[in-house]
């Protein structure tokens, strides 16, 4: 036992070992820290490393995903601070079985973007985000008024029960041309 506390080769193999579990850990937590979701579709489908709430299931419209909010939606997204995103690209559409406008908020890190109202249907805009600092990671906000169709939407057939906010068919946040 005692030779094995002696031994160089020992101590060199450990050294070398140790030094490349570290290394390899700095450079998970640099990919990590440099991963881009710059021109990612979020909010329409679960996104690795973006940690979410208040969104249904996925579904589609033919061929485009969406999914409903429950009225009160949250996106936490990582950013790269050295390259943040310039704008944010929003696109919902807001269904109600009255067709009337629908009372809908967004926000980013607390701060409203849109505080208002969006017609029935398709609604996109892109927002400017050049002013804005942000930090190691973002919270975009999705708030809006709720409906339940079950009863009233399709000639009263409808069956589901759940508190529907709007359909998000994509956030991106974008750098540059889009």
């Amino acid at each position: 036992m005692n030779y094995l506390l002696r031994s160089p080769k020992l101590w060199t193999t450990v050294l070398l070992s140790a030094a490349a579990v570290g290394l390899l850990v700095y450079q998970l937590y640099v990919h990590r820290k440099n991963l881009s979701y710059l021109n990612i579709p979020l909010g329409c489908q679960q996104v690795d490393g973006v940690a979410e709430s208040g969104f249904h299931y996925q579904e589609h419209d033919n061929t485009i995903p969406f999914r409903w909010t429950n009225g009160n939606a949250k996106l936490l997204v990582p950013i790269n601070t050295r390259h943040p995103p310039e704008q944010l690209w929003v696109q919902i559409t807001a269904l109600r079985p009255t067709m009337d406008p629908v009372r809908f908020q967004l926000l980013i890190d607390g701060e409203a973007l849109h505080d208002g109202v969006v017609p029935p249907g398709k609604w996109d805009r892109t927002f400017d985000l050049s002013g804005h600092t942000f930090n190691d990671a973002t919270l975009v906000e999705l708030r809006s008024a709720v409906f339940v169709p079950k009863g009233v939407m399709d000639q009263g057939k409808n069956t589901d029960p759940r508190r529907l906010g709007v359909q998000v068919q994509g956030l991106k946040l974008v750098r540059g041309a889009n």
